[in-house]
């Protein structure tokens, strides 16, 4: 199974919103906060759950956003952890397990944007 881990730093993470639509058609929007006491959180997206192709983190205070957009079929897994110790937030996405023979190959495509906001 293949998975990218990337990690960013956007600010403060409770200043970052992470927002996609699901595969199920639902808008989430999720504040990189944790409860007093809690040095990480975390949120797995499995199944219908799972953004549908993109999910964005924006920090309306320092104008900034990051855009991870990926192939869904390639995509089982999403997972958002963020860790406001470090001012890091992790879009981690995992591919179904797959079996290869000599000579097959598997692949994931992803692509970030960084962007200015209004």
């Amino acid at each position: 199974s293949l998975r990218v881990h990337p990690i960013f730093q956007l600010g403060p993470t409770e200043q970052v919103w992470v927002s996609f639509s699901s595969l199920q058609g639902e808008e989430r929007k999720v504040q990189l906060k944790t409860a007093p006491g809690v040095a990480r959180d975390k949120i797995l997206l499995q199944d219908l759950d799972r953004p549908a192709g993109e999910w964005t983190a924006r920090n309306e205070e320092l104008g900034l956003a990051v855009r991870q957009s990926f192939v869904m079929k390639e995509v089982e897994q999403a997972l958002l952890d963020w860790l406001p110790a470090r001012g890091r937030f992790y879009y981690e996405l995992v591919a179904p397990e797959n079996n290869l023979s000599p000579q097959e190959s598997m692949q994931m495509i992803t692509r970030y944007e960084v962007m200015a906001l209004p």
